[in-house]
C-alpha cells in the first residue's frame, strides 16, 4: 500500500505542468497560469502573426507557504587548502597499496652491515646473561633482566622480519642493559 502510494506521488510530482493548462483569454491569446512567468520567444524568431504559436512553459515551483528555507547541498572542495587534490580513502575492494620498504634508504651493503651488528650484540648480550645464571638478583635487577629479553625477543623478530635497523637498535638496547647489570 505505502509503495503503491508513494509510486503516486512521485508520479504527481515528475509533472508539475500537466495540471495546469494554458488557458485563452478573450483575445484569444494563451496566458499561463497564476504564479508563472509568460513565455518568451526566442531572441531572433519571427513568427508571423498569423501563424500558431508554439510556446514552451518551463515548469516552476509554487511559492513556499511554510517559510523554510531549502538549503543547497555543499559540494566538497576538488582541492585541500593546501592547494593539493584531495585524498580519497576506499576500505576494502580498493586498490592494492604498494610493498612498503621495510628498510628505506639503506643500500645492501648497509643492510648486511646492520645485520651483522644486530647479530653481534646479541650474541654479546647473551654472553653477558650467561655471566648472571649463578647470581641472585633482587627485583630491580630481575626487572632489567626481563626487560633484556624483551629487547632481545623483539631484535630477533625484527631479523626475521627484514627490519634490520630495528633489529640493530634493539639488540644494542639489550647489550648496553647486560653490560649494565654485569657491572653491579
Amino acid at each position: 500500500m505505502r509503495l503503491a502510494c508513494g509510486l503516486a506521488i512521485a508520479l504527481w510530482l515528475s509533472f508539475p505542468a500537466a495540471g495546469l493548462a494554458q488557458q485563452p483569454d478573450a483575445a484569444g491569446a494563451a496566458t499561463p497560469p497564476a504564479g508563472q512567468a509568460p513565455a518568451v520567444p526566442a531572441p531572433g524568431a519571427n513568427a508571423p502573426a498569423d501563424a500558431p504559436a508554439k510556446e514552451k512553459i518551463a515548469p516552476t515551483s509554487a511559492p513556499s507557504t511554510s517559510g523554510a528555507k531549502k538549503h543547497a547541498k555543499r559540494k566538497l572542495p576538488a582541492r585541500s587548502p593546501d592547494g593539493a587534490p584531495r585524498k580519497v580513502v576506499i576500505r576494502e575492494g580498493g586498490a592494492k597499496e604498494p610493498t612498503a620498504q621495510i628498510s628505506p634508504g639503506l643500500t645492501p651493503a648497509e643492510t648486511v652491515l646492520e645485520r651483522q651488528n644486530a647479530e653481534r650484540w646479541l650474541g654479546s648480550a647473551g654472553d653477558q646473561l650467561k655471566q648472571l645464571t649463578g647470581r641472585t638478583l633482587a627485583a630491580q635487577q630481575q626487572e632489567t633482566m626481563g626487560q633484556i629479553h624483551n629487547y632481545m625477543d623483539g631484535a630477533r623478530a625484527a631479523l626475521q622480519e627484514g627490519d634490520v635497523r630495528r633489529a640493530s637498535t634493539l639488540a644494542e638496547k639489550a647489550h648496553l642493559l647486560a653490560d649494565e647489570l654485569v657491572k653491579r
